[in-house]
């Protein structure tokens, strides 16, 4: 039972159980016994009392007092003794006749720390047995003639205690009930706080054999539910990254097998003899240094993002007017979009601050954006690049469909817009945009480049503690806003 979990937690609520009971048993054992012992000696003391006033009445009955004490266990139900007291606490004479001539406490002008009230005292007498002395003064009267201040019953503790193995019965059968009880909620209480450990059990076992498609059922709105989502979440996460290695092998096997055809096709056509003359072979030697720059590239832009990914790839940041940098990004973006009938324009503001930034890896961020955004306009489109500084207290504006990095909500920043006329991204690929290799509406099929761009600049962006967004549709053809955190480059 305690090699399970359910066992030691339902181990634990007995044994908590238990505990309480023996608390709550000593409890109510003080307080019954407390309350009986005042009930029995205030019986005892009204018994004395009536005693008092029978010696006052009939003073020849000193010689009577083992029938006086009969009378006394008539009305209270106790035995105990009589003893007549002088003030010095001497013993004059004892309805048992044993203790005559010694001495007792006399009663004291307070309560004792025995809970009894102040007439009462605890002695211990010559035969080892401990009593109550209930004591009442006698009148003055009776006191001349008798010699004697005080009447005193003597009872016994054991007599005036309630019986505790009368009381420990019924406790013991009612503990026993409650223990069933308390036995079988803890059953339900550990099996329900068990079940989903047990099924995310079954289903790491699943996990760790292959099958990452693992959905863990909740109930309730408890630690045990978050963590039941928590791993119904990290199982998701973990199908997603396998899908997406599975996807990232495809792609890369791919786009190496492509040029690496190029390669060896015309390098088996110089060694077999078809390429002839000088120009052919020129020819051959540029096409394969291009395939061989172009897989040069594509495994230096793999290297570069699992550095980034990995966060192994320290920055350098210095102070950066963007300002300067867009310009000349844009001045050399500019030539490329001629070449394919694209209109490129620029709106940078004129007190654009600078950042802190690693202005190599700022560079490369936006080269990246704005050859997608060339690669993918419509032919005689128009691209626009737009950058704004927005302090601390500026309104925000409107927040694109897909929003990855810092929160933007607060603080001073500089944004900048790149916006090309495009055929929309369908909303179920613009999630995936950024993964690597990424392949969603054919319309939009990658002609050339490395496929690692956009996952490089969210690494970038990310890096720089900052925000990156997108939107598509064919009303604001698409948008990529990026957003940096100005440092002590401003």
């Amino acid at each position: 039972m305690l090699h399970t979990f359910r066992g030691r937690l339902v181990l634990s609520h007995v044994l908590v159980v238990l505990l309480c009971l023996l608390l709550s048993w000593t409890a109510a054992g003080l307080l019954v016994t407390r309350a009986q012992r005042l009930a029995n000696l205030s019986r005892v003391q009204a018994a004395a009392v009536s005693l008092a006033q029978r010696f006052e009445a009939q003073p020849g009955l000193r010689l009577r007092v083992p029938e006086l004490m009969e009378r006394l266990q008539e009305i209270t139900g106790l035995k105990g003794r009589a003893l007549l007291v002088t003030r010095q606490g001497e013993v004059i004479a004892d309805s048992a006749t044993t203790y005559v001539g010694k001495k007792v406490p006399l009663p004291a002008r307070e309560a004792g720390r025995a809970l009894t009230p102040p007439n009462v005292r605890r002695h211990t007498f010559a035969d080892g047995r401990e009593y109550f002395l209930v004591y009442v003064e006698l009148p003055i009267a009776q006191q001349e003639r008798l010699k004697a201040a005080y009447l005193a019953i003597a009872l016994e503790v054991r007599e005036v205690d309630p019986p505790w193995r009368r009381m420990l019965v019924s406790l013991l059968l009612v503990g026993a009930a409650v223990m069933l009880v308390a036995v079988v909620v803890a059953f339900l209480l550990a099996s329900s706080i068990t079940r989903p450990v047990a099924e995310m059990t079954r289903a790491a076992a699943q996990i760790a054999q292959g099958n990452y498609e693992q959905s863990i059922r909740v109930r309730g709105d408890d630690e045990i539910a978050h963590l039941a989502q928590s791993f119904t979440h990290m199982a998701q996460k973990v199908a997603q990254a396998q899908r997406s290695q599975r996807d990232f092998l495809a792609n890369i096997s791919h786009d190496l097998r492509t040029p690496l055809t190029a390669i060896q096709g015309f390098a088996q056509a110089i060694l077999e003899g078809a390429v002839t003359d000088e120009q052919g072979y020129k020819r051959a030697a540029q096409i394969i240094h291009d395939e061989a720059d172009s897989m040069a590239r594509l495994i230096q832009d793999l290297i570069e993002l699992a550095r980034l990914e990995g966060r192994q790839l320290e920055l350098a940041p210095v102070p950066v007017p963007v300002a300067e940098l867009l310009r000349a990004e844009v001045s050399k973006a500019e030539l490329r979009a001629q070449q394919v009938g694209l209109t490129l324009v620029s709106s940078i503001s004129e007190n654009l601050p600078g950042i802190m930034a690693d202005a190599g890896r700022l560079e490369q961020a936006f080269t990246n954006l704005l050859n997608n955004a060339i690669k993918y306009s419509k032919p005689g489109g128009l691209i626009s690049v737009e950058a704004l500084y927005l302090s601390s207290t500026a309104p925000r504006p409107q927040p694109l469909a897909l929003s990855l990095g810092t929160s933007t909500t607060s603080g001073a920043w500089v944004i900048v817009s790149i916006i090309n006329q495009s055929e929309p991204i369908s909303p179920a690929d613009l999630p995936h945009i950024f993964e690597r290799f990424y392949r969603g509406d054919k319309s939009r099929k990658r002609t050339g480049g490395s496929g690692l761009g956009l996952a490089i600049v969210r690494e970038t962006v990310l890096a720089h503690g900052g925000c990156i967004e997108v939107a598509s549709n064919a009303e604001r053809d698409t948008c990529f806003r990026v957003w940096l955190p100005i440092g002590e480059g401003r």
